[in-house]
Parts: structure tokens; C-alpha cells; sequence
């Protein structure tokens, strides 16, 4: 597939040392219609550089995509859980700077999610029947995500960063 590139790597005395590498590599330019045949592409002078380049910039697109998937999820699931939420909409707990209040929305929850690095909303915790989400903060920062349940009036979980116990 490769075979002309390879071709002119080695007019160009081109040493290729992670063949693995380097075919990732020419994969990553032909996803972003680079010249195949052009020694500025394919014979670069740092290959994990131009690599990891190459990477992250595909790595972008896709979690753009994700994310626009994510998005009509959100939107799909927004209606539900603020009609679920709307009685404790307006609930606040406040101690000198710890401040605890419902999550408000579905897109509040992913947020939350993303900074904390929790499952509570890859694991659809928004559509749990019987239970509360709530936001712990310190000085307006997110400290944790609390699951309350409403039957057993009482905290089921609380995790912060990492989906560790703060």
C-alpha cells in the first residue's frame, strides 16, 4: 500500500527504525490527505514528533465527534431529568464555604463528570430513579458528586476527583 513512499525513503536515505511506527504515521497523513510522495511528509526529521502531531490532531476530531454524539444525548435526556429534578430545584445546603445543591441538568452533570473524572454520567446516573445528584463545592470549585436516595434518606455515594472519596 505503502511500497512508493517506501521507495523514496530509501532514494533518500531515509532510515525508518519502527516500521510499526512509521506505518501509524503515514496512516495519520493519509487521513489528513498529506502528500504521500512529498519527502517534507514522509521523510520527517523527527518521526514521533511529527507523530504525536498528527495524533492529537486526530485525537481532537474524534472527541469533537464524540462530543457531538454526547450532545444530542445530553439534549435527548435534558427534558426528563429537569422535570425528575424540578422539586429540588431550589434546595441548597451552605456552611461557611461549602456550598451543596442539586445538579440542575444533564449537560451540568457531564461537566462535572469530565472535571471530577467519574462515571456519573457514562453510567447514565441522571436517569436513576429515586435519587437525588448533588454538587459539593469549596469556594465555587467542585469538590465531589453526591448521590443521595430519596427512599433510604441518605447518601449513597460521594466521589470526588478521580472517583476517589474527597
Amino acid at each position: 500500500m505503502y511500497w512508493k513512499s517506501i521507495m523514496i525513503c530509501c532514494k533518500n536515505n531515509y532510515i525508518i527504525n519502527d516500521p510499526s511506527d512509521y506505518f501509524d504515521y503515514l496512516q495519520l497523513l493519509e487521513y489528513f490527505y498529506k502528500d504521500l510522495y512529498n519527502t517534507h511528509y514522509i521523510c520527517p526529521e523527527d518521526l514521533h514528533k511529527q507523530h504525536q502531531h498528527y495524533l492529537k490532531k486526530k485525537n481532537k476530531i474524534q472527541k469533537e465527534k464524540e462530543f457531538e454524539i454526547l450532545k444530542s444525548e445530553i439534549k435527548k435526556n435534558e427534558k426528563s431529568y429537569k422535570k425528575k429534578i424540578s422539586p429540588y430545584m431550589k434546595l441548597s445546603f451552605v456552611q461557611n464555604n461549602i456550598h451543596i445543591e442539586p445538579i440542575k441538568t444533564v449537560k451540568q452533570l457531564f461537566n462535572e463528570s469530565s472535571i471530577l473524572n467519574h462515571c456519573a454520567f457514562i453510567n447514565e446516573y441522571y436517569k436513576k430513579s429515586g435519587i437525588i445528584l448533588f454538587s459539593a463545592k469549596i469556594n465555587n470549585e467542585i469538590l465531589e458528586t453526591i448521590e443521595y436516595s430519596l427512599k433510604e434518606k441518605k447518601v449513597i455515594q460521594a466521589r470526588g476527583l478521580n472517583n476517589k472519596i474527597s
